[in-house]
């Protein structure tokens, strides 16, 4: 009986943690923001701010819960040719003087590494989405450092759920 006990004690911890954290992500509609496209974002009450960017394009920040701050920016876009589009922010990227490496790559989007010096690394990430003649970027906000780990949940939440 005791070890009943126990092992319901233990089954029970390791199906909270096995689930926690994707139950921390919701969908959050973006349309009412000039996005028609839904994200996942962390339950933690997101804030949303709209403004116009230096170059006209028109963008949308994200913040919820701690380590998730999410810049998208989108406008008319000049080529529906995503390898291009990623291939010219590989390149912004890469001119970042902190810039180190791209960690990971796929068809529509990276995340790269940057260091400050040779103890001190954060990540960010770039991911393109076309819609219609709508070119929308998802980075990760341009204010603070975030840990590889928060980048890859930030990166995950702006794909489209298969």
């Amino acid at each position: 009986m005791k070890n009943t006990f126990f092992y319901l004690i233990f089954l029970g911890i390791v199906l909270w943690n096995c689930g926690s954290e994707e139950a921390k992500l919701q969908d959050y509609d973006l349309l009412s923001y000039g996005v028609p496209m839904s994200i996942r974002v962390p339950v933690d009450s997101p804030s949303v701010k709209t403004s116009d960017g230096f170059l006209g394009e028109k963008e949308v920040s994200v913040k919820a819960g701690k380590g998730y701050d999410l810049l998208i920016m989108y406008a008319p876009a000049s080529t529906s040719d995503l390898a291009q589009l990623k291939a010219e922010q590989v390149a912004n990227v890469k001119d970042i003087p902190t810039f180190s490496k791209i960690v990971e790559e796929e068809e529509a989007g990276f995340v790269y590494e940057s260091k400050i010096d040779s103890t001190t690394s954060f990540y960010g990430f770039r991911y393109i989405r076309l819609q219609g003649d709508q070119r929308y970027l998802f980075q990760s906000g341009l204010i603070g450092t975030f840990s590889l780990e928060e980048v890859n949940k930030m990166y995950a939440s702006v794909k489209p759920q298969e």
